[in-house]
């Protein structure tokens, strides 16, 4: 079943608490379909949990057999390019992506203060407005009457929301037909 994308603006307080039940019954449909997906989903692992950790392990031995085959042959099967293709897929080397790594006797705090006296320019300072304390100051005058000089505003967004009850309340409609009767 499809429903149309408009929205009727003026509905009575019957229609809104029929779209509320509605609504209800989509989400519980939608957590129950989701719990049952979730199950499957569990079994289906659980079923095949131990075939898959012995697939694991055998591929972690094969691949180490592989590696250290390649590595002791490399000069031989690598001469020309850093990879071959075999009947069952290709192998080979890749180069990674340099890397910094500190000497054995320094740390990156030394090489940090290092940096800042020889080579000061690699040394990164960020630099960004501490929205944190602003907000946390948005109403001491000396905060308040400035943030607008320097292209601040505080606004706060009105969110809407919707939480499902788990037990529905059958009294909801005449206390809606109450309070508009109030008006």
């Amino acid at each position: 079943m499809r429903f149309s994308k408009k929205v009727n603006h003026s509905i009575t307080p019957r229609q809104f608490e029929a779209a509320m039940a509605h609504y209800a019954q989509n989400v519980k449909r939608t957590a129950d379909i989701e719990a049952l997906i979730a199950d499957e989903i569990n079994l289906l692992q659980e079923k095949h949990k131990h075939e898959l950790l012995q697939l694991a392990e055998q591929k972690a031995y094969l691949q180490q057999q592989l590696e250290t085959y390649c590595r002791e042959q490399k000069s031989t099967l690598f001469n020309i390019r850093r990879s071959m293709q075999t009947a069952h897929g290709s192998i080979g080397f890749r180069t990674a992506k340099p890397k910094l790594m500190p000497l054995n006797d320094t740390s990156w705090p030394q090489i940090l203060q290092n940096l800042k006296a020889q080579l000061p320019q690699y040394v990164r300072t960020k630099e960004e407005p501490a929205k944190d304390a602003l907000l946390a100051d948005k109403d001491k005058e000396q905060v308040a009457c400035r943030l607008a000089h320097i292209g601040l505003q505080v606004v706060q967004d009105e969110l809407f929301f919707i939480d499902i009850c788990t037990a529905p309340k059958t009294k909801m409609l005449g206390a809606l037909q109450n309070k508009k009767a109030t008006l």
